[in-house]
């Protein structure tokens, strides 16, 4: 299916030598688009740091048509999303990719944002619904000549270089905030007087992840105070992980809660924290975006790109550059960046936003 796919555009390339070419748009649009579709069917922080773009739209073109399209494992948390008119989900692959593209030729989208999307099937995707202008972020696909412009890698806030694309229209940018689905923003925890801690200890990339000997130290100094509970936060894959820290003797105030949560529970799980200490990952993005005080600990990636980008006074990040570990191929990575954060520095800063 891929192989045909790749020939069946290599055809439509050839026979649309006009389309327009990489370069800036050289002027806004002359009329607001009727359909808009969003691509954000990567992984949960990702698709997290798409919805700003979402609320910029609405506000821009309030009568547009806004369909949003993500990872089926993450669409529970964006439903009743106030900007969204359509939701849309795939498995962002090849796989399925043809069922999805049937649904993008009945909705005829004017414009398509691939804000945080796979490639390289995801430009042809694109292309072939029908949209007339089609803007990503800068990147290298093998598909750039079929973009509508070609935008410029900055050293700014991945939020920003969402929000550039929308920027080659012309629209005035009203939001930098993410947010999930309305019914995920109300509401709090159950609370009985005890602190609760949330460790999101694991990463997509073992790379980004704290070791789990220092959560376990670092559990038992925060356990030294009465009145407090840490919560193990993560999904099934992570099981492994928060079983070795309760095997460390970290303390018996520490909840076992990884695979625990369906993805539309984990919003109220977090909103019950005073604190969440966490690798860079999916559930720091969606605790920063409900307002959940979050420490966040940073080597192997850039805070000023994916770091907090709101309410900068409520959130603390921990940041010993490590970022070298950046030239070495994914699969070849450790988590020695990551060690460059000591336990203390972590517990310190802990303690004052506790305080």
């Amino acid at each position: 299916m891929r192989w045909w796919i790749l020939l069946w555009l290599r055809i439509y390339r050839w026979r649309h030598p006009d389309r327009p070419q990489p370069w800036p748009l050289p002027a806004p649009l002359a009329t607001p688009p009727a359909t808009v579709l969003v691509v954000a069917n990567t992984a949960l922080g990702d698709t997290l740091l798409c919805t700003p773009a979402l609320k910029v739209i609405r506000d821009n073109w309030p009568q547009a048509r806004i369909l949003f399209l993500v990872h089926q494992r993450y669409a529970p948390l964006f439903s009743e999303h106030e900007a969204v008119d359509v939701l849309l989900s795939d498995t962002g692959g090849w796989r399925g990719m043809l069922s999805t593209l049937r649904r993008l030729r009945r909705e005829r989208p004017d414009v398509v944002l691939l804000l945080h999307s796979n490639g390289p099937q995801d430009v042809p995707m694109a292309v072939l619904s029908g949209a007339s202008i089609v803007l990503k972020p800068y990147n290298h696909s093998e598909w750039a000549a079929l973009l509508s412009a070609r935008l410029p890698q900055r050293r700014q806030h991945v939020i920003e270089d969402k929000l550039d694309t929308l920027r080659q229209l012309g629209v005035d940018i009203t939001c930098t905030r993410m947010q999930p689905g309305r019914r995920h923003l109300v509401g709090d925890g159950a609370r009985d007087g005890l602190v609760h801690i949330g460790f999101q200890l694991g990463a997509a990339d073992v790379y980004k992840c704290w070791p789990g000997e220092r959560f376990a130290e670092l559990a038992r100094g925060l356990l030294q105070r009465p009145g407090r509970r840490i919560h193990l936060i993560g999904s099934s894959a992570e099981i492994a992980r928060a079983e070795a820290l309760l095997a460390d003797g970290a303390g018996s105030d520490i909840s076992m809660d990884c695979g625990r949560y369906r993805i539309d529970e984990l919003p109220a799980a977090l909103r019950a924290l005073d604190l969440l200490i966490s690798n860079d990952t999916g559930p720091m993005h969606l605790a920063i975006a409900l307002g959940v005080p979050t420490l966040c600990l940073f080597a192997a990636t850039d805070p000023v790109r994916i770091g907090p980008y709101q309410d900068l006074d409520r959130h603390r990040v921990i940041f010993h550059d490590g970022l070298d570990v950046q030239k070495l191929p994914k699969k070849q990575r450790s988590d020695v960046a990551m060690r460059k954060i000591p336990v203390a520095e972590v517990l310190a800063a802990a303690e004052a936003m506790l305080s």
